[in-house]
C-alpha cells in the first residue's frame, strides 16, 4: 500500500502530511505493509514519482495525503484535469492552465468512508500540487484490467502532536478500508 504526503512550501515549514507519511513507512495495515513517501511540492516531479510507485509491483492502492487551511480531515471525491492555481511550486514553475488529462473521481465509497472515519467528503480537491498528484493517482489507478483503489485525504495543516496521533489513526483505518476494496 502507498502512502504519500508532501513536504515543506510556500509558508507551510513543517508539512503534517509527509510526517503521517513518514510514520507509516515501514508499518503493516490490514496485513499489508505499507509504503510511506514524503514527495516534494513539486508539479512534475510530484506526479511523475507518485505515478512510478503506483505502477510498481505489488503497489495494491494509495492513500495521498495533504494539507489545507481548514479545521478538519477531508477526503477528496475527484481531480480536475487542468491546473487552475496560478502559485509557483518549490522548484519555481507555475503550472496554470495545463492540462494533466481527464478530470477523474476515486472509485472508493468516499462518502460510507467518511461517515466511517469521522471526516467530511470534498468534492474539489484544489488548484495546487495537491490535485496534480491526485489526478495522477487516479489514472493510473484506471490502467489495466483491474483498478487500484486510490483516494486522497486533506488534514489540517495546523495540527499539534495530538492532532497527528488522531489523524495518522485516521489515515490507518482508511489504508484498511483501501486494502478491502483492492481485494474485492
Amino acid at each position: 500500500m502507498l502512502v504519500s504526503g508532501f513536504g515543506p512550501f510556500a509558508e507551510v515549514c513543517v508539512n503534517a502530511s509527509g510526517i503521517v507519511a513518514a510514520g507509516l513507512d515501514g508499518a503493516c495495515v490490514a496485513g499489508v505493509p505499507v509504503r510511506g513517501v514524503v514527495l516534494a511540492t513539486a508539479f512534475g516531479e510530484a506526479r511523475a514519482t507518485i505515478g512510478r510507485l503506483a505502477r510498481a509491483d505489488g503497489c495494491i492502492g494509495a492513500v495521498a495525503l495533504g494539507v489545507w487551511r481548514g479545521p478538519t480531515v477531508r477526503l477528496e471525491r475527484r481531480a480536475h484535469g487542468v491546473v487552475t492555481s496560478d502559485r509557483a511550486d518549490v522548484r519555481g514553475e507555475v503550472w496554470l492552465g495545463r492540462e494533466l488529462g481527464a478530470g477523474l473521481a476515486t472509485t472508493v465509497p468516499v462518502d460510507e468512508w467518511a461517515a466511517e472515519v469521522g471526516s467530511w467528503v470534498s468534492e474539489d480537491c484544489g488548484s495546487y500540487v495537491c490535485n496534480a498528484v491526485y489526478q495522477a493517482l487516479l489514472a493510473v489507478g484506471a490502467e489495466g484490467v483491474r483498478a487500484k483503489p486510490a483516494l486522497f485525504m486533506h488534514m489540517p495543516r495546523d495540527v499539534g502532536a495530538r492532532g497527528l496521533e488522531a489523524t495518522a489513526a485516521m489515515v490507518r483505518a482508511v489504508i484498511a478500508r483501501v486494502v478491502m476494496a483492492s481485494r474485492s
